[in-house]
């Protein structure tokens, strides 16, 4: 008995394994997927130039932003001019570590570090940002603090 039921649950787990599916591989992207990642990378790098009028050139006339999950959106690219000039009124420099990037279609996320310097300190800042592209602007983007 023993060794039907050795054969049985070996056999099973056996079977089970190759029904399973493989491990998952990265597909690869499509042009659109390409060029909005590309926009996405790019907005991340001007955050360097401490320049909201810049960053605004990503924008759609009609985004909606989300610095943080815990704010209310900004909604219209001059709101989001006006929110990111705040927030360059309180810190010195910001940079940004895409770290992985994913694409599908309009949607693209990152796994960042913004590291935000303050009166002199810089500060790593785990960040997932979800943005979505519409007609080669960013349409919405909300970033979602990372923390352990």
């Amino acid at each position: 008995m023993n060794t039907r039921r050795t054969f049985l649950t070996v056999g099973g787990v056996g079977a089970a394994a190759l029904l399973l599916p493989r491990g998952s591989e990265a597909r690869e992207w499509n042009d659109v997927e390409k060029a909005n990642v590309k926009l996405v990378n790019e907005f991340c790098a001007a955050w360097a130039s401490h320049d909201a009028e810049k960053l605004a050139t990503f924008m759609s006339d009609d985004c909606a932003v989300r610095l943080s999950e815990t704010q209310p959106p900004s909604k219209g690219r001059q709101a989001f001019v006006e929110a990111v000039k705040a927030l360059f009124q309180r810190i010195d420099k910001v940079e940004i570590e895409v770290r992985e990037t994913f694409a599908v279609g309009p949607l693209v996320t990152n796994d960042r570090i913004d590291y935000i310097t303050r009166q002199g300190t810089r500060n790593p800042v785990g960040v997932a940002g979800v943005f979505f592209v519409k007609g080669g602007k960013i349409a919405e983007w909300t970033d979602y603090v990372i923390r352990t």
